[in-house]
């Protein structure tokens, strides 16, 4: 049989909205290359960074991939879940304005020094005031040192008072900064540095995150038991406050 002709108008329409969807396609295509490029850039500022706290050196990489881990089992929508993660790449970026002598001290920090590094999530907040980020990044940076209990800073935060944001990368920023080598110790055991968060769940960390990040890491699978090794040193105040 015959085919119907389409209308003009109709025809116009059609070959533009083809026009504007391909338009759509490669400029989806364009936005995605670039945001993979300010990515890369984030990263590479942020290699800057750990350069100039060289016994944390490649902290903020590992921690927004331990955040990753969370955040994908949490399954978080994919904004969030972006908004999240370069927070947690970006958790330390105060550090930039903390002398280098107090970074790298090796011995024992004075009282003096200690107030120092723990202004750096305010110190991150300001730097990033200009830019404009999302708020879920910039409650990572500035969250992250809040505890549960509320006995955590700058704030004093407490509970789900403390953004989602913070509770993800409070705990996934202690665990590697104890399972990570330092010039004055080795890295502790996985096992070890899982009991540690489990000993504080209620306390310091938001127990359903922390269990999240437990059944991630616990050796012998998602739901494994807690295996028990000889006690290493504790970690200090300082070592977990200034990760």
């Amino acid at each position: 049989g015959c085919q119907r002709p389409i209308p003009r108008a109709l025809s116009e329409t059609l070959a533009t909205l083809v026009t504007a969807i391909s338009w759509f396609f490669d400029s989806l295509q364009a936005a995605r290359r670039r945001k993979h490029m300010l990515m890369d850039t984030i990263h590479a500022i942020f290699t800057a960074v750990d350069f100039k706290d060289p016994i944390t050196g490649g902290h903020s990489n590992r921690v927004s991939d331990i955040c990753k881990e969370i955040i994908d089992a949490l399954q978080l929508d994919t904004a969030q879940a972006e908004d999240i993660y370069l927070g947690a790449l970006i958790h330390d970026i105060g550090k930039i304005g903390i002398p280098d002598a107090i970074l790298n001290k090796p011995g024992r920090l004075t009282d003096g020094e200690f107030e120092k590094i723990r202004s750096h999530p305010e110190i991150g907040r300001e730097i990033m005031a200009k830019v404009a980020l999302p708020r879920e990044t910039i409650d990572a940076l500035y969250h992250h040192h809040e505890r549960y209990d509320g006995s955590g800073y700058p704030q004093g935060l407490k509970g789900e008072e403390i953004s989602l944001a913070g509770r993800i990368v409070a705990v996934a920023d202690v665990f590697d900064a104890l399972s990570a080598e330092r010039p004055y110790r080795g890295p502790m055991p996985v096992e070890k540095v899982c009991e540690f968060i489990e000993e504080r769940m209620g306390s310091e960390f938001d127990p359903r995150i922390a269990q999240v990040l437990l059944r991630l890491k616990t050796p012998g699978g998602p739901m494994g038991e807690l295996m028990i090794a000889p006690a290493p040193p504790q970690p200090t105040a300082e070592e977990t406050a200034s990760a």
